[in-house]
C-alpha cells in the first residue's frame, strides 16, 4: 500500500528583500535635491595679503537656496564672515594657512548639492601693497611706465592722468622716485657677444604689474654661452654662476640664510629664513668635511625655527640649509 500524496497547491511567495528594494529607491528618489549648479567655483592664486572669492551660481525648484561654504573638513563661520553664507565667498587679508581647498553646498526645500572643489594658491613671493602714495593716490589715471630717469640703478614709475579739461578733470601727471630701498633684485650677465665683451643687467620687481615680464631675458646674439651670470638678491646676497649655457630658462632661488643661539640646557635654536613652502634641508657637521642631514623642513613663512637637543654637550657643531639634492656651501 502507498500512502496518497497530497493534493497540490498553488503558492505565491514574495520577496521580502526585493520589496525593500524597491522601497528603499522610492525613498531617495522621492528626497533627491531640485537644486542644480548651474557655474561652479573656479581656482584662484592671490598674493598674501590680497582678497580672494569664489562664486557659485545655482537654480532651484523648491526655494529659497541657502549656501555653507567650507575650507578643507570645516564648515566656515558666517558670524566671523558673513560671505560665508552666500553664493560669493571673499576672503580678505588672506594669508599662507588658508591655501587650499574650499567648496560650498547648496541647499533648498528639497535637500543639498555639493560644488565642485575650488582651490586657493596664496603667492609667498609677492605681497600685495596697501599703504604709501603708490597705493594710496587716487586719480583718473590713464596710463604708466617704469624707467630710471635719475640713472641711479632703481626703476622709477611715471603716471599720467586724463588731460586737463577733459570731463572737467584737472588732476596732474605724477612721478614717484623709488629711494632705492633694495626691492629690486638685479640679474646681470656677461657673455662675449660678435667678439665684443658686454654685461648686461636686468631689474625684476614685483612692483611692475602687467607692463614687464617677471623673467629676466637677455640678447646673446651669437654666444652660446654667459660667462658669468651674477644676481644680487634683495637682502644682500650674491651668487655667480660662470659658463652657462644660453638658450634655456634657469630658475634660481635665493640662498637661505642661517643664524644659530645656545639655549640654556645646551642646545642650538637654529632661525632659518629661507623661501617659503619649500623643502629645506638642515645639516650638521663638526668637522666641515661629514655632514649629517638633521630633518627637512618646509616653512610656511619665510622664517622659521629648528632646535637640534643634540648640540647638547658638544664643543663643536656647525650647520647648513640646503635644498635636498643640492649643495649650496
Amino acid at each position: 500500500m502507498r500512502a496518497a500524496r497530497p493534493p497540490l497547491r498553488k503558492v505565491s511567495v514574495k520577496s521580502p528583500r526585493i520589496l525593500s528594494s524597491v522601497l528603499l529607491l522610492a525613498s531617495v528618489h522621492w528626497v533627491a535635491a531640485d537644486v542644480t549648479i548651474t557655474t561652479q567655483p573656479k581656482n584662484a592664486t592671490v598674493s598674501v595679503g590680497a582678497t580672494a572669492q569664489f562664486t557659485v551660481t545655482a537654480t532651484s525648484t523648491a526655494p529659497p537656496l541657502t549656501y555653507q561654504w567650507w575650507f578643507k573638513e570645516t564648515a566656515l563661520d558666517a558670524a566671523a564672515n558673513p560671505s560665508a553664507a552666500t553664493r560669493q565667498l571673499s576672503l580678505t587679508n588672506v594669508t599662507l594657512a588658508e591655501a587650499g581647498p574650499d567648496f560650498v553646498v547648496v541647499s533648498d526645500t528639497s535637500g543639498s548639492v555639493t560644488s565642485q572643489v575650488a582651490t586657493l594658491t596664496v603667492d609667498a613671493t609677492s605681497t600685495k601693497i596697501t599703504t604709501g602714495p603708490v597705493a594710496t593716490n587716487q586719480g583718473h589715471f590713464v596710463g604708466c611706465a617704469w624707467g630710471d630717469y635719475d640713472r641711479d640703478g632703481f626703476l622709477d614709475l611715471f603716471v599720467a592722468t586724463a588731460s586737463a579739461g577733459y570731463l572737467g578733470l584737472t588732476d596732474g601727471n605724477s612721478l614717484y622716485r623709488n629711494q632705492g630701498d633694495g626691492t629690486f633684485t638685479k640679474v646681470r650677465v656677461k657673455a662675449t657677444i660678435g667678439g665684443k665683451t658686454f654685461w648686461q643687467m636686468r631689474e625684476i620687481s614685483g612692483g611692475n604689474g602687467c607692463q614687464n615680464d617677471l623673467r629676466a631675458h637677455f640678447g646673446l646674439g651669437d654666444s652660446t654661452n654667459v660667462t658669468m651670470l651674477r644676481i644680487e638678491w634683495p637682502s644682500g646676497v650674491v651668487q655667480e654662476f660662470t659658463d652657462v649655457a644660453a638658450k634655456q630658462f634657469l630658475t634660481i632661488w635665493e640662498p637661505p640664510a642661517l643664524r644659530g643661539a645656545m639655549l640654556a640646557d645646551g642646545s642650538c635654536q637654529l632661525t632659518i629664513t629661507a623661501e617659503p613652502n619649500r623643502a629645506w634641508q638642515i645639516q650638521a657637521s663638526t668637522d666641515l668635511k661629514t655632514w649629517q642631514a638633521l630633518t627637512t623642513v618646509t616653512p610656511a613663512t619665510a622664517v622659521s625655527q629648528y632646535t637640534d637637543a643634540n648640540a647638547v654637550g658638544m664643543a663643536c657643531r656647525f650647520y647648513s640649509v640646503v635644498a635636498p639634492g643640492w649643495d649650496l656651501r
